[in-house]
């Protein structure tokens, strides 16, 4: 009788896209290839082809997270209408940000709130930064918990 192996659990099933080449910020943790983040042109993830790539992952696949990486993903022109598309196929929503947007971001994340739970990593290059978004945080409910690298 064959013996069944186990099968490791490495958490949900999860599509992980670049939604955009570039970044606002030059962080000296950054693994990306500087050249990639700062001297190529922007190109973005369109809404519609995302929406149809997240779709067949999840019909196909059985997909129920997506991670939104980049560069800076809050960096999309539409990163609004992106969190709309993963709310309407009810994924989970996950991405890393420097947080420089947060002002803009935050609305969008609130106004577009996954029916599932979602997490945010915010990376803050500075000391500064960090405690004004610690401060605008308190304030709001919580999406999820800030993680900071310092120096």
């Amino acid at each position: 009788m064959p013996q069944k192996t186990a099968i490791p659990d490495y958490g949900p099933r999860r599509l992980t896209v670049e939604l955009t080449n570039i970044c606002n910020l030059h962080c000296s943790y950054c693994l990306r290839d500087e050249d990639a983040l700062y001297h190529s042109p922007a190109d973005f993830l369109s809404v519609e082809l995302f929406a149809r790539i997240a779709r067949d992952a999840r019909d196909s696949m059985g997909i129920e997270q997506v991670m939104f990486t980049g560069g800076e993903p809050t960096l999309h022109p539409d990163f609004g209408k992106l969190l709309a598309a993963v709310a309407a196929l009810d994924l989970k929503c996950s991405f890393v940000t420097n947080g420089w947007h947060f002002e803009r971001v935050w609305p969008l994340l609130s106004e577009h709130r996954m029916r599932r739970s979602e997490f945010v990593a915010i990376l803050c290059p500075s000391l500064r930064r960090l405690l004004f978004l610690r401060r605008a945080w308190v304030r709001r409910d919580s999406v999820s918990p800030i993680s900071c690298p310092l120096r």
